[in-house]
């Protein structure tokens, strides 16, 4: 007994000597500047897609890994990166390794006034180009983005969960937004920088009914669907 108490102590001792892996903050990546504007929204959606790998190595763990992953969505957003990227939507090709190249800016606000409710569009949407894209007020401003899609019993898209948190903010809330009530441009095809519209204010959407997470007894709840759906039909902005 006495030798297995010492092997532990001894154990304890060497853990205790170890360095100490330091936890990974994705949090700190999370500021929206006026830069980011700029930056295609194809780039804001890869450096979305980044975070969601960075949470998932952090569940599982392996801090050092995503702290890397953090601190290359940080060294993509110092530079405005993502060259090819932002080459490829114009149809030129980009010099690897050459300085950041940014976009003008959108003016938002006039393009969600020619926007059209996603059910009207024409052309075919995938998943990949909904999921983590950004989603804009009436005013133009970025208020969320796509965190899942839900569909009906029919196999229709139903609702698009909307989660708050800044640009690359761990959104701790969420919203159902009817389909419906999602507006993109009229007409998407293969090449599209996609941005997505809600016609509300910002705070009319921090008041809209909150959804969890991990929670989806709401899809059962017929009662809550209908004032969730209610809400969005009598608290938009025309224009």
């Amino acid at each position: 007994m006495k030798k297995l108490i010492g092997s532990t102590a001894a154990l304890a001792l060497m853990m205790s000597a170890a360095p100490a892996m330091a936890e990974c903050n994705i949090g700190q990546t999370t500021d929206y500047t006026q830069q980011d504007e700029a930056v295609q929204a194809t780039a804001r959606r890869d450096l979305r897609q980044l975070r969601n790998t960075a949470m998932i190595l952090k569940t599982y763990g392996k801090e050092d890994a995503c702290q890397s992953v953090v601190a290359a969505i940080q060294e993509i957003r110092d530079n405005r990166g993502m060259k090819q990227v932002s080459d490829n939507t114009t149809g030129t090709t980009g010099t690897a390794g050459a300085p950041a190249t940014t976009s003008a800016p959108v003016d938002y606000k006039q393009t969600m006034s020619n926007a059209k409710p996603v059910t009207e569009l024409s052309g075919r949407l995938t998943a990949a180009k909904m999921l983590n894209s950004d989603v804009r007020s009436a005013n133009g401003e970025v208020v969320g983005e796509i965190e899942n899609v839900v569909l009906s019993d029919e196999g229709q898209p139903s609702h698009a969960i909307i989660a708050f948190g800044g640009f690359l903010g761990l959104g701790e809330d969420r919203v159902a937004i009817p389909f419906s009530q999602l507006k993109t441009q009229s007409q998407v095809t293969d090449n599209d920088d996609i941005v997505f519209f809600v016609s509300m204010t910002e705070q009319q959407l921090q008041n809209a009914p909150r959804v969890k997470a991990d929670d989806d007894s709401w899809l059962s709840n017929d009662d809550w669907v209908s004032q969730n759906d209610e809400y969005y039909q009598n608290n938009t902005v025309e224009g």
